[in-house]
């Protein structure tokens, strides 16, 4: 009974922070669109600078993320063969950016 519990509070937890992080995610997503809907007038170079100004910080904070979640985690598991994985694949991801 008090496992039982216990799980549901985790599992409502985990979904209080999926649910805060979706709305923090509609609210950056939707102003960062606005944005990019506005600055349609501007020439390509300075959307382009633009664009990169925003996604830059971004990509760096998930790489730190990342790479704190590899600490952090065994490193025989399958968490942490896909992170090393998205981690290995850090080039392509910043091309476009």
């Amino acid at each position: 009974m008090m496992v039982a519990r216990a799980l549901e509070a985790v599992q409502r937890a985990r979904l209080d922070r999926l649910a805060a992080g979706r709305r923090r995610a509609e609210t950056d997503g939707g102003a960062v669109r606005h944005r990019t809907r506005t600055d349609t007038g501007c020439p390509l170079d300075e959307r382009r600078s633009v664009c990169q100004a925003k996604a830059w910080p971004i990509q760096d904070e998930l790489a730190a993320f990342l790479d704190a979640r590899l600490a952090r985690i065994p490193g025989k598991g399958e968490l942490a063969k896909a992170i090393r994985y998205a981690c290995s694949h850090r080039a392509a991801l910043t091309r476009h950016a």
